[in-house]
């Protein structure tokens, strides 16, 4: 019998034989599906005031740990109005559906950019934590349209008056007049005054994070269990000093970003490397949930206060002050 298989089916038809049945059952075996983000809007086009629905999700193995974006989280121009993390669902078998939703608006007109949210994951039987970055969205804000004024209210028939109506109508346009003659005579006298007066000086970027961070020092959110919501307002601050300081657009920025940036603006390597690492150890707040202790976030306050000191805009000597007189 076994001579009989061997003249029909030769060694080498066998080993082909058995090669393909391998593929087949290879790729009929399902993989994994990789991590899919994706973020979108209802609309891209909004009337001042109107509210956006944003949505982030992420589709992910089954069993992978995921920390979706919170209710602290910055989208640049827009203020969160609403907040709401739906539960897991499994969309097919061996997947996992994350998705949280965001009512959002804003008061200002223009174009703006919802900046790219980042999603940290950690897939099954791996101890590595991975991030992934939402798609930026921009949305164009209009102003409000005017109201329609083409349309006249019907005007009446001239009514005749009579002797002592006319005499007060006259009286009445007599007063009117002088009125408004005082009235122009009073505010050029009043807008000659004010320009007499010496506007006061505008604050420097260095003054106006002093004076944050002392307000924040001094604020609850200091002695809070949650860290998040001192950590985001110190992240703010020192983003605005940025802003404030060397024209960059940090609040806009996430940190890879800004890290990328700052090289452009003659940042060297070693003033791009300590500002991305205090605004990495804030990211682990913000975005990984880690808490910190009332004595390390007065380190950290410290810390943001040597670097104003040391970058803040040198003040010139009363000395190389010039006269315009005398430069005249």
């Amino acid at each position: 019998m076994s001579s009989l298989l061997c003249r029909k089916w030769p060694a080498g038809r066998v080993w082909l034989f058995l090669g393909l049945g391998g593929f087949c059952l290879g790729r009929a075996a399902p993989e994994a599906a990789a991590p899919a983000l994706e973020s979108m809007v209802d609309r891209t086009q909004i009337t001042i005031g109107d509210q956006v629905h944003y949505t982030v999700s992420l589709q992910v193995p089954a069993g992978t740990r995921v920390e979706m974006p919170g209710l602290g989280v910055q989208l640049g121009q827009f203020e969160i109005k609403d907040y709401q993390e739906e539960p897991v669902q499994t969309p097919a078998a061996g997947t996992e559906l994350h998705l949280v939703r965001y009512l959002i608006s804003t008061y200002a007109t223009g174009r703006f950019i919802i900046p790219p949210l980042p999603v940290r994951y950690t897939l099954p039987g791996d101890t590595v934590p991975r991030i992934l970055l939402a798609d930026k969205i921009e949305i164009e804000v209009k102003p409000v349209p005017a109201a329609d004024t083409t349309k006249l209210a019907e005007i009446r028939p001239p009514v005749r008056a009579g002797q002592r109506q006319a005499w007060l109508a006259g009286l009445a346009a007599i007063l009117a007049a002088g009125g408004a003659v005082f009235f122009l005579y009073w505010r050029r006298w009043r807008a000659g005054r004010d320009r007499l007066k010496p506007l006061p000086p505008p604050r420097s970027a260095d003054e106006t994070a002093w004076s944050a961070l002392a307000e924040l020092e001094n604020s609850p959110w200091f002695q809070l269990a949650d860290s998040r919501p001192f950590t985001l307002r110190l992240s703010e601050i020192q983003r605005q000093y940025l802003k404030n300081r060397f024209g960059l657009e940090a609040l806009e920025s996430t940190t890879a970003e800004l890290e990328a940036l700052l090289p452009e603006h003659n940042f060297t390597p070693a003033e791009t490397s300590r500002i991305i690492s205090f605004c990495q150890a804030l990211d682990l707040v913000k975005f990984a949930k880690q808490q910190t202790s009332p004595e390390q976030r007065r380190k950290q306050l410290q810390q943001l206060r040597e670097y104003i000191q040391e970058t803040k805009e040198p003040e010139i000597p009363k000395s190389e002050i010039q006269n315009p007189k005398q430069t005249a």
